[in-house]
């Protein structure tokens, strides 16, 4: 948790691809970079994983949280290819689901 005298600094970053969009929401904090939410437009198409990829490519990986059961599959997957570190998981998803990388 941080305290009122840790900076904290929101994000939220805009990508437009030919094929659709994606907006990411970011926290950056003592304890790092945390992906708070991401849309994508049309989804299922890829798009998240190429606005992963570009910010990892500027040396940006961060750690999805509250992740919810829906999206946790995809998180999973994304933290094994590198894209993000091991999501902080929603109270709904079991424990000891996720796939270490």
């Amino acid at each position: 948790m941080s305290t009122r005298d840790e900076p904290v600094v929101h994000y939220a970053i805009d990508f437009k691809f030919p094929d659709g969009k994606v907006r990411i929401a970011l926290r950056e904090d003592n304890q790092g970079l945390k992906i708070l939410g991401m849309r994508s437009s049309p989804k299922r198409k890829g798009l998240g994983r190429k606005a992963l990829q570009f910010l990892k490519d500027k040396g940006l990986v961060g750690r999805p949280v509250n992740v919810m059961q829906k999206a946790h599959e995809f998180w999973v997957k994304m933290c094994c290819e590198g894209l993000v570190k091991k999501p902080y998981c929603a109270r709904n998803v079991k424990r000891g689901t996720s796939r270490e990388p």
